[in-house]
């Protein structure tokens, strides 16, 4: 799945950063331009509509790791090496965390595999709590059933 090569060359490149260990693939203002271009074309062709087995490393260890890189405050930005890359995750999600949440809740119906329907529901407490954003500017996209599930997961 494009979707999974898309999300796993992301979370190399963010684990390069010393963010996690490693030597840096590409320069802080390279990280910023790659995730400000890719990262909306990946959530475009999401929410996954077949081969769920790469549901884990598109919404867990890629989205969810970027929301928690970004989100001010959280145990993993805090813990990240490189303060330019969190800012980086930060400035990006912030002005994509509309259409982060309505992927990241469109995809738990069909999401599948160990502990991904609760990644997903964690990732989205990061979006929703995480950013200091109105959760109605954050559910814009979203029916009115689906804005009723996430209020129950999540408050």
């Amino acid at each position: 799945n494009a979707c999974s090569g898309v999300s796993k060359i992301i979370v190399a490149i963010i684990q390069s950063a010393g963010t996690l260990g490693g030597p840096p693939l590409l320069p802080a203002a390279q990280i910023s331009l790659t995730l400000g271009q890719v990262l909306p074309v990946l959530l475009s062709a999401l929410p996954i509509q077949s081969d769920h087995e790469e549901d884990k490393p598109v919404y867990v260890e890629c989205i969810g790791v970027l929301l928690d890189m970004g989100a001010p405050g959280n145990l993993m930005a805090t813990m990240a090496d490189n303060a330019a890359v969190r800012d980086i995750c930060r400035g990006v999600l912030t002005k994509l965390l509309p259409q982060v949440v309505t992927v990241l809740v469109k995809a738990v119906p069909e999401a599948d595999g160990p502990g991904v329907r609760e990644g997903i529901v964690r990732a989205l407490g990061v979006a929703v709590n995480g950013y200091g954003i109105p959760p109605q500017q954050l559910i814009t996209g979203l029916a009115q059933t689906e804005v009723q599930w996430l209020q129950s997961v999540l408050f």
